[in-house]
This record gives C-alpha cells, structure tokens and sequence, in this order.
C-alpha cells in the first residue's frame, strides 16, 4: 500500500477539515475579527496544519529514521500548540518531537522547519534557504511574502480566512514529495 493511498487520502482530508471545523468554530474558515483570541485560535489552527501536512508531504528513507522532528525558529505562539500535539500525536508510528532553533544553531536537523515571523523571515531569509538547499526538510510560515520568497508552504489571511500558500517551484528543489490533495487546498505561488 501505498503512502497516499486513496482511503489514507481521503481520511487526512476529512481529519484536516475537520481539525478546522473544530478550531475555527464551526463553518471551517479562521475569521481574524471573530475572537479576541483570534491569535490564539491562528496558533492553534496552524499547528493543526502543520501536523496534517505530515499526511501529505513523503520524506525520503533516509529520513525516516527516528523521530519526527518539527523545528522551530522565531518567538512565535504556535510553538506551545505543537508541543502539546506533540505529547498526544506521532508521525508514522515515530514520536513526534518538536525542538526550537535559533538562527546560528540550525543545521538543517529537522523534517519541518516552522519559520515565525521572528525567525529568519526577513533579510536573512536567503541564507536559511541556503543551508536547507536539498535537504529533505519543509519549510512552512506565516510572513507575508514568504513563500514567493522561497518558503515551501505560507500561511495567509484571504478575506479573513486563513489559507496556506504552495511553492511547487522551491519544493521541486527538495527530495519531498507532496500529494496532488495538498496542491488542491493551496494558494500556488511561483518565486
């Protein structure tokens, strides 16, 4: 059996959408203006994202020993909500660890890199791309611009829902493979 088989497809598609349902309050789209905790509630949908981005995304065989890293650079209020989907989910039967970076530290060390808004997305951007060149690790974050930029996916506010941007053009770049069910749900950007 295949990774993306249809059934596994179709289940992580429903997971997803419902994952959202429940975080966004019921009709499956964050609105920034509903919630004073709208923040809170952004956090909380995007390490749900990033996590389900593990059922759409194949890391090579050399990647797939041990486990699962979610890498972490920038002061951002995601990093708690992964910690604690961490503590009750795994990745193909792997523990799921999340581990925090700073700028200097980062060795490519991990199969997702989340990028906050204080982590590297601005000038020095191009530089944290050059190191992960070719490595089997997915970049995701939530600057604007960042995935024209380079990073692989980018999550983003459209008409106060919040949606997520693909680079297909970087992400060719890598030994990733991502189902054509993650391609259906992003915003295609090109660099």
């Amino acid at each position: 059996m295949t990774r993306f088989a249809p059934i596994g497809r179709r289940l992580a598609l429903i997971g997803l959408v419902a994952a959202s349902l429940l975080l966004a309050g019921g009709d499956g789209a964050l609105r920034a203006q509903d919630s004073p905790d709208a923040d809170g509630k952004a956090a909380q949908l995007k390490a749900v994202f990033i996590y389900q981005f593990t059922k759409y995304v194949k890391w090579p065989a050399d990647a797939s020993q041990g486990p699962f890293v979610v890498g972490v650079l920038g002061e951002t209020p995601v990093e708690p909500v992964l910690r604690a989907v961490a503590a009750k989910r795994t990745v193909d039967g792997r523990k799921l660890v999340v581990k925090r970076f700073n700028g200097t530290d980062f060795n490519g060390g991990a199969h997702i890199l989340f990028v906050g808004k204080g982590g590297w997305s601005g000038k020095d951007f191009p530089k944290l791309l050059d190191k992960l060149r070719g490595k089997p690790c997915l970049t995701v974050g939530d600057t604007p611009g960042l995935a024209v930029r380079g990073a692989h996916i980018n999550f983003v506010l459209r008409k106060t829902r919040m949606k997520f941007e693909l680079n297909l053009q970087t992400l060719g770049k890598t030994p990733l493979k991502v189902s054509s069910q993650l391609k259906k749900l992003a915003i295609i950007v090109k660099k």
